[in-house]
């Protein structure tokens, strides 16, 4: 697991390089987790407590999700969450499709991986360089044998380009 944080990271740097333009973000919504054994849970996240930076380029865009949270659940107490993923469109009207990978990193050493997808919309506000969006997406954690779906809606920004 440990050797899966060098390789993620140099997937998020690499187009930090090229950037001409970042888009950041904030998203809040509601996650349904079902462990395969255990109880399902819901967690409803206003206000925002997901960062987003992208980094757009002709037909993708390379995004980040990034979480941390102090929580206390069976014997958790913080983790950090690091998905980072690309966008491809779909479509003309801001529709795209979302592959990613998930990263958490666990105070207590439980770290574990997980892969997904999403579809979402995203849409400029008028004039401005600022988007709203809606996105539906799955992860599967492997480690945790847990199955995810998040609803997430979000503001973000375009900075430079």
């Amino acid at each position: 697991m440990r050797k899966l944080l060098p390789t993620l990271s140099l997937l998020l740097l690499t187009p930090v390089a090229a950037a001409s333009q970042v888009e950041l973000g904030m998203d809040a919504g509601l996650e349904v987790a079902r462990p395969s054994e255990g109880d399902t849970w819901i967690h409803f996240t206003v206000p925002a407590p997901l960062l987003r930076i992208g980094f757009p380029r002709e037909r993708l865009t390379f995004e980040t999700l990034l979480a941390f949270q102090a929580i206390h659940f069976r014997d958790t107490h913080a983790y950090l969450a690091l998905t980072p993923g690309v966008n491809l469109p779909v479509g003309n009207d801001g529709q795209y499709f979302r592959g990613e990978a998930l990263l958490t990193l666990v105070s207590e050493g439980n770290d574990d991986f997980g892969l997904g997808a999403a579809f979402g919309i995203k849409r400029r506000i008028q004039e401005s360089p600022a988007s709203v969006r809606v996105e539906i997406g799955f992860n599967r954690m492997f480690d945790a044998e847990v199955n995810r779906l998040r609803l997430l809606v979000g503001l973000s920004t375009a900075i430079g380009g």
